[in-house]
């Protein structure tokens, strides 16, 4: 039987909206709904905000730090939103085992 896996994806540009996204996700994993968390982001991101580093550590949550591609290096930038959010969905999805269903998470309550 397939589990589910989240990916949460995005900067960390409101920490109040982020942890309240993340208590989601732990709620929904600790009722079952949820194997595993991903939190995919830009290097810099996580320890920009003292000690969140080490909850997420402490929440069994996977943290993936990618270096954010330029505007330059993306070439069109009218597409560089999306090819940013791709990049890291991408290798979020990376961390999760093979055969799982994966729900894609913002880091932001802008669901």
């Amino acid at each position: 039987m397939r589990t589910n896996w989240a990916v949460m994806c995005g900067s960390l540009r409101s920490i109040i909206e982020f942890k309240l996204s993340l208590a989601r996700l732990c709620d929904m994993r600790g009722r079952g709904m949820l194997e595993g968390i991903v939190f995919s982001t830009w290097k810099g991101e996580v320890d920009a905000f003292p000690g969140l580093r080490k909850t997420l550590t402490g929440l069994d949550i996977c943290v993936v730090e990618s270096v954010c591609p330029t505007k330059e290096q993306v070439g069109q930038r009218e597409t560089y939103s999306i090819v940013v959010q791709k990049e890291q969905l991408f290798r979020g999805c990376l961390c999760v085992p093979e055969d799982v269903f994966i729900l894609k998470f913002l880091s932001s309550l802008r669901q």
